[in-house]
């Protein structure tokens, strides 16, 4: 359960409901939401314990808190764990729409391959917005069952790239903390290439085009002011980090970096629930993540 780090959950859940944001059907099936969600949230632990199995030499350094360095995560018996429920995952997910098969073979080969596109300047970035991105289609199919694959494709393909976008920037401030660590994997990200300061402020830039660009997806004035708290939290805290160039500071910053990434997911996906849902769920969310950064720096 500490390796599937559920203090992280709203991003893969706000990307899914982001999904169901993207059509106009209304009220929302409160059953397929609730699924949805559930495959979503638990399609990240998989993605985590598989992270954790790779990344145990970085995660020495960085986090030798986690259960990946502490022993406790056997390879076979976890491997096993990690296949046995993305397969149930999507054996739900064939059954709430026709695609379903297609798109749980396809986010477990992007899961699978993560690690490997980190090494690669960029490529990880990349790699994490296509994962959040397709969370968001599951998100959409998985709530609208008759809307067929090409309609499901054209139709959610704006929210995928903004969710996408979003978790890529939000990922530049994993990357500034785990420097360290990840030069110790074998990893090269785009924040060893530019250097912390470059690569935060290049972070709070993104961030101020993105919601510009994002802002009028969120169907709601809830959302749009959601999205814009969530921005300048990320901007704020990333011009601390290029203020003070090091790599305590990214760390030190990098609870506000995972405050405003989730709250910034939630708010595309603000529309899919009623208002006090939605605070009940970003309630939840700042909770979790409150108490994983109350137990470590790192989590």
């Amino acid at each position: 359960m500490t390796a599937s780090r559920p203090h992280f959950f709203a991003f893969p859940v706000g990307a899914a409901l982001a999904g169901a944001n993207t059509f106009t059907t209304h009220p929302y099936d409160p059953v397929a939401i609730a699924l949805v969600c559930g495959i979503a949230g638990l399609g990240w632990g998989v993605g985590q314990l598989l992270n954790d199995l790779f990344d145990r030499d970085a995660d020495q350094v960085d986090a030798p808190h986690r259960p990946g360095p502490l022993g406790l995560l056997p390879s076979l018996p976890t491997l096993s764990v990690a296949v046995l429920l993305g397969l149930a995952l999507t054996v739900v997910l064939t059954q709430l729409h026709p695609w379903g098969l297609a798109l749980g073979a396809i986010a477990a080969l992007l899961i699978g391959t993560y690690n490997r596109a980190k090494a690669i300047p960029v490529l990880g970035n990349l790699a994490h917005a296509l994962v959040i991105g397709l969370t968001t289609v599951i998100g959409a199919a998985a709530t609208h069952p008759h809307v067929s694959g090409p309609e499901l494709r054209q139709g959610a393909q704006a929210m995928a790239i903004a969710t996408g976008s979003w978790a890529a920037i939000y990922l530049q401030a994993n990357y500034e903390k785990d420097l360290v660590g990840d030069a110790r994997g074998g990893y090269l990200t785009l924040a060893h290439v530019l250097g912390i300061r470059s690569s935060a402020l290049l972070r709070a830039a993104a961030a101020s085009v993105f919601f510009f660009c994002a802002r009028d997806l969120t169907g709601s004035a809830l959302g749009t002011l959601s999205l814009g708290l969530a921005v300048l939290t990320v901007i704020l805290s990333a011009l601390d980090v290029g203020r003070r160039n090091t790599q305590q500071a990214a760390l030190k910053n990098y609870r506000w970096a995972v405050h405003g990434g989730i709250g910034g997911m939630l708010s595309l996906g603000a529309n899919a629930l009623t208002s006090a849902t939605f605070f009940a769920v970003a309630a939840i969310a700042v909770l979790l993540t409150e108490n994983a950064f109350r137990r470590s720096p790192n989590p």
